[in-house]
């Protein structure tokens, strides 16, 4: 085998925590950028739009209208005739009608990233119990259920909405960085 100077010194950078947490929080940063535009992955990691959302959970997000399941029959009920109905407060990147996972902005800001006993950087979504609904009138729509981010991760991407992974393109970003993070750290340590 051939000897490559200083290679033992290359891998140990490579791996150390000051290189990897900032990939980490990149690695975040592409997965929320990507998300609060409105995509989502396919099947096969290629970047495509998220799922639209149904016209009455749009009515219910714009305050126009809520609806209640009774008996097995859906009952929507307009504002014109119940006058308390009150639009949710959205995300920053929310809006009644786009589909980008940030009715509240909870799901994303929730992803976190760590390095794993492999030493390998990993995204994930923990299982944090997440706040109630606020509504502009200043009411919450408490989260009785004690209802999960990482619960509604599994739910959103049930309902057709992938989006925790990367495509090819992203992948090449992260390598591209993680390629410089080593970079920078070999310079710093006088390689």
């Amino acid at each position: 085998m051939p000897n490559i100077p200083n290679l033992d010194r290359i891998i140990t950078i490579a791996t150390m925590k000051s290189v990897l947490e900032p990939l980490g929080l990149l690695a975040k940063d592409v997965v929320v950028k990507r998300v609060k535009s409105g995509y989502g992955l396919s099947p096969g990691f290629s970047k495509v739009k998220l799922k639209a959302l149904s016209n009455s959970y749009k009515e219910w997000r714009s305050g126009k209208a809520v609806y209640f399941q009774k008996g097995g029959s859906r009952i929507r009920i307009s504002k014109e005739k119940w006058r308390s109905i009150s639009e949710p407060v959205l995300g920053e990147f929310g809006s009644p009608s786009r589909s980008n996972l940030t009715l509240t902005g909870q799901l994303l800001e929730s992803i976190q990233s760590r390095i794993n006993d492999s030493g390998k950087v990993e995204l994930f979504i923990p299982d944090t119990v997440r706040k109630g609904i606020r509504l502009k009138n200043g009411k919450i729509i408490p989260n009785r259920a004690r209802v999960t981010n990482a619960q509604v991760a599994k739910y959103v991407q049930e309902q057709g909405r992938d989006f925790f992974n990367f495509t090819d393109g992203e992948i090449r970003i992260l390598t591209d960085e993680y390629q410089k993070l080593i970079n920078e750290a070999i310079e710093r340590f006088n390689f």
